[in-house]
């Protein structure tokens, strides 16, 4: 099996379209080091595609106090300052 380098990898993901940013938190390299690869190698960046967003998937419903918990974690805030509203 032929393993590939994480500098095949980047021009890879480059030429998805996928940015340099994104290229980088997903192989666990630096900013800086995905730029230089993709600068030796003349590929300029391409029009990015959306960030893909890696969430476990849950056949259950969310509850309001686990909402309320991620929520506060997300915005640096107690859980009792989030309100949430259900409409329907």
């Amino acid at each position: 099996m032929t393993e590939v380098t994480k500098s095949e990898r980047i021009r890879q993901l480059a030429a998805e379209g996928i940015s340099r940013s994104d290229i980088a938190r997903e192989l666990g390299v630096r900013y800086q080091f995905v730029y230089n690869v993709l600068k030796a190698a003349s590929i300029e960046p391409a029009d990015p595609k959306p960030a893909l967003i890696k969430s476990p998937v849950s056949e259950e419903g969310l509850t309001i106090a686990e909402a309320k918990r991620r929520l506060a974690l997300t915005f640096g805030v107690d859980p009792g300052a989030i309100t949430i509203t259900v409409q329907g």
